[in-house]
């Protein structure tokens, strides 16, 4: 086998550097991507505004509940109902996705900040996996100390850096046609 430098293999360092920080594991979070599509060519009921995100709240107690109680049934802490391919994920993805199209028929006041904001989610939900591995390896974690303020702040600074970051990676040709 051949040693490879710090620069990559071959000379490429901005390829080895992306394969370092990125997944082939990620590829799977395409299949929301397809979801979201196939949802957003269906009309969404005006009703969907409330009761998507009741649909959300129910299923997330749900999972917390049930999860909670196969935990004490296996006296030690499991997740097994928050990984991301998990039928409670699947449902709260689907009720945010009905959720959102269904503000499509919705006016606002300021629709224009709406549309920019409405523009730039499905580049934030792809990449937002990426930059949470980011973070991480940049120390920049949620803390034990104060999890509920560590957390807080961690979705904060995830969601200003995905919203900044999706219209400079709309400026790349293939980006703009996936996104």
């Amino acid at each position: 086998m051949l040693p490879v430098s710090s620069a990559g293999p071959r000379g490429w360092p901005i390829l080895y550097r992306f394969t370092q920080n990125f997944s082939l594991d990620y590829l799977l979070y395409l299949g929301y991507a397809v979801w979201g599509w196939r949802l957003s060519l269906y009309r969404m009921p005006k009703r969907t505004l409330w009761l998507a995100p009741l649909v959300y709240v129910l299923v997330t107690l749900a999972a917390a509940f049930a999860n909670r109680w196969y935990s004490l049934q296996r006296s030690t802490a499991d997740g097994w109902l928050f990984h991301y391919f998990s039928l409670p994920s699947f449902l709260q993805a689907s009720a945010a996705f009905c959720f959102f199209l269904a503000l499509k028929e919705h006016t606002f006041k300021r629709p224009k900040a709406i549309a920019v904001l409405a523009d730039a989610t499905l580049g934030v939900y792809l990449i937002h996996p990426l930059l949470i591995n980011v973070f991480e390896r940049f120390g920049f974690a949620p803390k034990p100390a104060a999890p509920v303020l560590s957390l807080l702040g961690f979705w904060a600074a995830l969601a200003a850096v995905c919203f900044a970051l999706v219209p400079v990676l709309r400026r790349l040709p293939l980006v703009r046609r996936i996104l």
